[in-house]
């Protein structure tokens, strides 16, 4: 079957840093994602976007446009350490391919896997804790994920002593991104804090609200 993950070599997305990065399309989302597009509302960044909405078309119309992750990897540049997942999409329907893709990027290519999905509850998803974060929009979700294994994000609406608080007192680490923190002094590729890592396990990435912010904050509990 012909893969529909695209991948771009050296995304010109400014937070990330030149690394290669992929796209998948809404099939692959879960509908348990309170992002998830539903009429009327469009409260996933991703799928507000134009620029991604046009990529996905034309590789749905058109699966051979898809770029493999292999010939991103032949064009990818010699500083990026780090291979970011799901720009747009998720797991759904892509594990084995996904997770084999995983494996190469840590053994064959020696750098970081940085994603996160919202499958996590699913039983097929289970082994992509060792590579990607669980998403969370709750302490309670990001309690019950950290239970079951997974390390977490949290999005808010604005990171907070609150937030902070409330998450040292089940027992994690809260971390602003630290892009964020900076207002972009610091890339995903330099900081990689996200990485499921052992010293990361306890660590909470808080993301604040970035895009369709009305929307999102509907949606988070901070």
């Amino acid at each position: 079957m012909t893969s529909q993950i695209h991948w771009i070599p050296a995304t010109l997305i400014e937070k990330l840093g030149r690394v290669p990065v992929s796209y998948s399309s809404k099939k692959t989302c879960p509908a348990e994602c309170p992002f998830f597009p539903k009429e009327g509302t469009t409260p996933c960044f991703a799928w507000a976007n134009f620029r991604v909405n046009k990529i996905l078309r034309r590789i749905e119309k058109d699966p051979t446009k898809a770029r493999t992750f292999k010939k991103a990897m032949t064009e990818s540049l010699r500083s990026a350490k780090i291979v970011r997942h799901f720009i747009s999409g998720d797991v759904i329907g892509q594990e084995d391919e996904i997770y084999n893709i995983c494996v190469s990027v840590e053994e064959e290519y020696n750098m970081t896997n940085i994603g996160y999905t919202h499958s996590w509850r699913r039983v097929a998803s289970q082994r992509f804790k060792r590579f990607f974060r669980a998403s969370c929009e709750t302490l309670q979700d990001v309690v019950e994920a950290s239970n079951n294994g997974w390390t977490t994000e949290l999005t808010v609406s604005e990171y907070t002593d609150k937030v902070a608080e409330d998450i040292r007192s089940v027992g994690l680490v809260p971390t602003h991104c630290p892009e964020q923190a900076t207002n972009g002094k610091v890339t995903c590729n330099e900081c990689r804090l996200c990485s499921t890592a052992e010293h990361n396990q306890r660590r909470v990435i808080v993301f604040h609200s970035h895009k369709n912010t009305n929307q999102v904050n509907k949606i988070v509990q901070y």
